[in-house]
């Protein structure tokens, strides 16, 4: 516990280090950007495309955060364990281990995701990725529960956990422009 504190007192007083208001102002000015935070909200907030994107964003988040941290305890206060080529797992480590599995696939995924949002349309992409998404879900509540399920869930949502970052980046980046470092 006291590992903890300590890691995030260290953690905050690295971070004072990390200020850059003067480089941010230095490219301000450079660029000859007078643009406030409050006009940048507004311009942000009138473009229907970009509410279409923060509600996706709120939606995945949501997704990562109530799966990855009820997941595990799920399939342990169901029980559901691993016995596979004489190696047992119990339902706590087989949650663990669908954890990973989300991990494994989310980098095949993001990485494919990605490559995808390069060919086709982003916006068409993130509506199938949403929609694959919900339809895992459902499956997943309405197959039997076992741990082939709870294993196939892990791989099929892992695939499209993170996928949604390059290609909600990248159309941000097309509304709004590139910032290109020190922005």
């Amino acid at each position: 516990m006291w590992a903890l504190v300590a890691l995030a007192g260290l953690m905050v007083i690295l971070a004072i280090g990390l200020n850059d208001r003067q480089q941010i102002a230095a490219a301000k000015k450079a660029s000859g950007g007078t643009q406030t935070s409050g006009q940048a909200m507004a311009e942000a907030l009138g473009h229907r495309s970009y509410m279409l994107l923060v509600i996706g964003f709120f939606v995945c988040g949501f997704h990562v955060a109530f799966v990855g941290s009820h997941l595990p305890a799920y399939i342990s206060d169901k029980g559901i364990g691993l016995s596979l080529f004489g190696v047992t797992l119990s339902p706590t480590e087989l949650g663990g281990w669908s954890i990973g599995m989300v991990g494994l696939f989310n980098i095949a995924g993001s990485v494919i995701w990605s490559g995808l949002g390069t060919r086709y349309q982003r916006k068409t992409l993130l509506t199938v990725l949403y929609l694959m998404r919900s339809v895992v879900f459902l499956a997943f509540v309405a197959a039997p529960l076992s741990a082939a399920s709870v294993l196939a869930f892990a791989g099929a949502l892992g695939f499209l956990w993170l996928g949604t970052v390059p290609l909600t980046n990248a159309l941000v980046g097309i509304m709004f422009g590139r910032c290109i470092p020190p922005c």
